[in-house]
């Protein structure tokens, strides 16, 4: 009777254990395919498509048209192209620091990367690029691709308070670089046209 009982505890036993795998296997997938988060914004601008891939080449000026960026810093040793570097300050006195890691000036098209300062995502990647819509036209598209924190503050942050804005952000972004290249202005906080960027 007790080596019976002991089988079946064994059995039991083994079975919570493949179960409980199972469901670790499960969560790793749901939560690799549910944190794994990506948006896109696009905006028709009225302009040829050289002019606006102009102005969103310039990688060490996006203050001119980010609305959140007051000043950016130069960091780094490369000169131009891929490798580049630049720390943006923010008006709420944040910052970050970011590298260009893709740049085809043919296709139009770039890929930085956020290698700090923004919370509380990881693996962060900007994707923009431009695209002639006839002569006078242009879209660009801006796509934010990251990771969520895997830990518990990163989820409950990230929910409550950044998942509902990221969104908002990119749109915001999109109609800053608009602003710009129709009217020449820099973009400040809110939006705000200004003549330059100390107004």
């Amino acid at each position: 009777y007790e080596i019976g009982v002991h089988l079946v505890g064994s059995e039991m036993c083994i079975r919570d254990r493949y179960y409980f795998i199972l469901v670790q296997i499960f969560i790793f997938i749901l939560f690799y395919y549910y944190f794994m988060e990506e948006i896109t914004k696009t905006i028709t601008i009225p302009a040829c498509v050289d002019d606006v891939w102009k102005v969103v080449s310039d990688f060490h000026h996006v203050n001119v048209w980010d609305r959140y960026v007051k000043s950016v810093t130069k960091l780094g040793d490369v000169k131009n192209g891929v490798g580049l570097v630049r720390e943006c300050h923010y008006y709420d006195g944040k910052f970050s620091t970011e590298k260009l890691v893709e740049f085809d000036n043919i296709n139009y098209r770039m890929v930085i990367s956020i290698i700090k300062g923004i919370s509380p995502i990881e693996n962060a990647k900007i994707f923009e690029s431009v695209t002639a819509d006839g002569e006078s036209s242009t879209n660009f598209s801006i796509t934010l691709r990251y990771d969520i924190k895997d830990d518990f503050l990163g989820k409950l942050l990230y929910f409550i308070f950044v998942k509902r804005n990221l969104s908002n952000v990119l749109r915001n972004l999109a109609q800053g670089l608009a602003d710009n290249v129709t009217t020449g202005k820099y973009v400040g906080e809110n939006g705000i046209l200004l003549e330059n960027k100390n107004s």
